[in-house]
């Protein structure tokens, strides 16, 4: 809790409330994008690896997708929340972003089944693709490794650990936006 002179103003204060869920309030120095739930700002450069990480969060747990869209908004990223797989489908063919991190177990439509359908769309443009699950173990980090996902966190995402992923493809991307045929971008992880 900030002293009362340092409290941001009311502008500045994102609350998400929901009389059956968890309230989540994050101070974040501005208002949440009104793109949050809907396309990415247009005019970012796909080529300038120096724009804002376009990020589509993708969990069916509305609580998980909110607080995993405020922590890459606290990283400077622009977001993009679908609550499912089914949605996640409909913003890909409006757009791929940047870097997906998606949760695997969704009803309908699961986080490896979007992750085939980005890698399609994509084409030979690179994106970063994160599991981020409550599933860890040996074989689920293996369906994920051989689905073609960069990284797979374990649910709470660690701020550190996501910051050095979208760190390091940053620097990956900031080499060339374009993968050689074949080729995934060197993020092993970390």
């Amino acid at each position: 809790m900030l002293p009362p002179d340092d409290q941001p103003s009311e502008s500045d204060r994102i609350a998400l409330r929901d009389p059956a869920r968890s309230v989540f309030q994050v101070a974040t120095g501005a208002l949440w994008p009104a793109h949050a739930h809907g396309p990415f700002v247009s005019g970012a450069l796909e080529d300038d690896p120096h724009h804002p990480l376009r990020v589509m969060v993708v969990d069916d747990n509305v609580d998980a997708a909110d607080a995993l869209a405020a922590l890459t908004e606290v990283l400077g990223c622009e977001t993009r929340i679908c609550y499912g797989g089914v949605a996640a489908l409909k913003a890909l063919a409006e757009e791929v972003p940047d870097v997906l991190l998606l949760d695997l177990s969704m009803p309908e439509v699961n986080g490896l089944e979007v992750a085939a359908r980005a890698r399609a769309l994509a084409g030979r443009r690179m994106f970063l693709l994160v599991a981020t699950t409550a599933l860890g173990d040996w074989e689920d980090r293996t369906a994920t490794a051989l689905a073609g996902f960069h990284f797979h966190l374990v649910k709470p995402v660690d701020m550190t650990t996501l910051r050095s992923a979208l760190d390091r493809f940053r620097a990956v991307r900031g080499e060339s936006p374009l993968l050689s045929p074949g080729s995934t971008p060197d993020t092993r992880p970390v």
